[in-house]
This record gives C-alpha cells, sequence and structure tokens, in this order.
C-alpha cells in the first residue's frame, strides 16, 4: 500500500477508534500496512492499561475492520509492545483535584521521554466469518 494510503487510514482509524482507547484503556495502536489481505498494526500498551494483552488484542484487530477499506482483511500482523509510559488521559473537570492531577500527568510525561519496554509479542491470526 502507498504512504498516502496508509497515512489517510492511519488518520481514519485514530477517529474512530484510536483517540478513544489512548484516553480511557491506556493503550495505542498505529496503522503501518495493509499488504495481501493482511493488516500490520503496531500497538503501545500504558502501564495505566488495565486490560489483558488477548482483550487489548481483540478490540484492536476487531477496530481495524471498521476502516472500510480494511473491512475485508483475511488477517491481521499486530506487534504489541508493554511499556512505563502513559498513553493519555482523561480528566473530570468538577474534579476539586483537577489541578494537582494535571500537573502530575504532565510529569509524568516529561519523565517518560525514553521508552521503557517492558515486553514485547507479535501476534498473527485470521479473521473469521461467523
Amino acid at each position: 500500500m502507498e504512504k498516502e494510503q496508509i497515512k489517510k487510514l492511519s488518520h481514519y482509524y485514530c477517529q474512530i477508534a484510536d483517540k478513544w482507547h489512548q484516553m480511557y484503556l491506556g493503550f495505542t495502536s498505529e496503522f503501518l500496512d495493509y499488504d495481501d489481505g493482511i493488516i500490520f498494526i503496531n500497538t503501545r500498551v500504558g502501564k495505566r492499561c488495565e486490560l489483558t494483552d488477548e482483550e487489548v488484542l481483540e478490540k484492536v484487530t476487531s477496530s481495524f475492520l471498521k476502516v472500510p477499506e480494511l473491512s475485508d482483511a483475511r488477517g491481521f500482523n499486530l506487534t504489541f509492545v508493554r511499556t512505563e509510559n502513559v498513553t493519555g488521559a482523561v480528566f473530570d473537570p468538577k474534579d476539586l483535584d483537577i489541578d494537582k492531577k494535571i500537573e502530575d500527568y504532565v510529569n509524568s510525561l516529561k519523565a517518560a521521554v525514553v521508552d521503557i519496554e517492558e515486553s514485547r509479542r507479535v501476534f498473527e491470526g485470521k479473521y473469521t466469518i461467523l
């Protein structure tokens, strides 16, 4: 797939799923390529994500099928990295301690300039029609 098409599909995926995964679930995914019916994905799971690897895998791989140009995919190749970094956050404006929480979050981002990987795995699988 050409770079411009990858960029377009990556942006579309971010709008429909990834921004929510980052803010609310603590992981982020990057669309790398689509070749011969296989979706190539890189997923980084931050330290605040409470989902199991299998739950993240299911959410990521199923959400990529919502991208119209990828809906006929036969399979996926997903590089899965657990990291010490935080991928995103959501703050409640009604929270009385919001300034402290935002300050703590910003400080954690500053401290995490270097991405520390805890583990790296590669998952491959096929989509099945039920």
